[in-house]
């Protein structure tokens, strides 16, 4: 859909179990200050449609939305609250909200919402939004990853497009097959590209370290990082770097876009990743493949949800946006033009999604269900992990020297 052609849907407001009355409704004024982050290619014209729309119920409220960037977000947040002045509405991946919710920083849903309307939502992605017994956000959309492959480049490395690799030792081998040099010995054509600058491991390496069956904290909520299946996997990581099959630039953000045409494979990607690739380049002839099995095959899904943060003023304007703006015309709408995965059991992919990519991705999400533990240091133990993953890749420490390390500091974090 063209950006000037988006539709502006007919909203319903969604009812709140703790609402203002009719004949108060009217009078409600103030600013609602809401912070989102990239969903799609321009954030500001994506939620302006509802907006308007909102504001010829409530002309005297006023919307705030300030979209920002990914990194860095955690620590923004902590900055706002301990200043005395959060936003209103802040968007919310699920293992950032026990941290949250723990210091009573967040509204409980469970208490505003009625159970009617959160019945809308799939047990998953409440479950996901939940801590302590209550439920401390709106979920909008669900997020998993998966790979994008070249189709022409397959059939010219002599790969079948209708069989993509299934699992760790296809995917190598595919993409040795991928990877031309010239005569020089120049590379000039990449197996894959696999960007590790990403805002959390959890959506690069951590889907592996799940797959070989490895995790972060073991069932009694110790860490155990430092196992031979996270070792597993990151030695097969590396080695495809290491082997010349993927730029080593890609580690730290640089190299060539697999919209380029001159890489076979492009891993972890989002769905949201889909509609960026076509718009660089409309002529690619590219598919989705499955998510990748080792030990299990398990990949990473996030819930993206809403959360009203409890010191911000201005609480009834504020409950009368988030219900209207996570209403099912509303949530269908934003999934239409992001490419996320539903996560209300009233909205079928097939409601809102026209691209088969798009839908072969959100039926893979069924597999995509490592999330790791929630509980409040999560942030903490991933941003240890991060760099500790990347330093490891980049061969500045084996990858037993780096878990140690890695492990010490995150126990250090835990017994907090």
């Amino acid at each position: 859909m063209k950006k000037a052609q988006w539709i502006i849907i007919s909203f319903t407001l969604l009812l709140l179990a703790v609402t203002v009355p009719i004949s108060a409704q009217a009078n409600l004024k103030g600013t609602v200050t809401m912070w989102v982050f990239p969903l799609s290619g321009d954030d500001t014209k994506l939620y302006d449609p509802i907006i308007k729309s909102f504001n010829n119920k409530f002309p005297n409220i006023k919307i705030d939305l300030q979209v920002l960037p990914w990194t860095g977000r955690y620590e923004k947040m902590l900055t706002a609250i301990a200043s005395g002045n959060p936003p209103n509405i802040v968007y919310l991946n699920d293992f950032q909200i026990p941290l949250f919710a723990s210091t009573g920083n967040l509204v409980s849903i469970s208490d505003t919402f009625s159970s009617s309307e959160l019945a809308n939502y799939t047990p998953n992605a409440l479950k996901a939004v939940t801590y302590g017994g209550k439920v401390y956000a709106i979920p909008i959309l669900t997020d998993s990853l998966g790979y994008l492959y070249n189709v022409d480049l397959f059939k010219q490395a002599g790969l079948d497009p209708s069989s993509p690799p299934e699992t760790w030792d296809d995917l190598e081998k595919a993409i040795k097959a991928l990877t031309k040099k010239d005569a020089q010995g120049n590379i000039i054509q990449w197996g894959a590209r696999f960007a590790l600058n990403r805002p959390s491991p959890v959506t690069s390496i951590l889907p592996f370290v799940w797959s070989a069956g490895g995790q972060i904290l073991d069932s009694n909520g110790k860490v155990a990082i430092n196992s031979p299946e996270t070792i597993r996997a990151l030695e097969f990581i590396k080695g495809l770097y290491d082997k010349g099959y993927i730029q080593k630039s890609n580690i730290t953000g640089g190299g060539i876009e697999f919209s380029s045409g001159k890489i076979g494979i492009d891993l972890q990607r989002e769905p949201m990743d889909i509609a960026k690739v076509a718009k660089a380049n409309p002529n690619l002839n590219f598919k989705v493949g499955p998510i990748l099995k080792d030990k299990e095959k398990i990949g990473y899904v996030t819930v993206g949800a809403y959360s009203i943060f409890s010191k911000a003023d201005n609480r009834d304007a504020t409950l009368q946006w988030v219900g209207f703006l996570t209403n099912k015309e509303n949530t269908q709408y934003i999934l239409k033009n992001t490419g996320f995965i539903s996560p209300r059991s009233d909205i079928n992919a097939a409601d809102y999604l026209s691209d088969p990519r798009l839908v072969y991705m959100a039926e893979q999400s069924k597999w995509a269900t490592g999330v790791g533990p929630m509980n409040t240091h999560y942030s903490e133990l991933l941003s240890v992990l991060g760099s500790t993953f990347n330093s490891i890749i980049l061969g500045i420490k084996s990858p037993e020297k780096g878990l140690e390390e890695a492990g010490r500091q995150m126990n250090a974090i835990m017994n907090q």
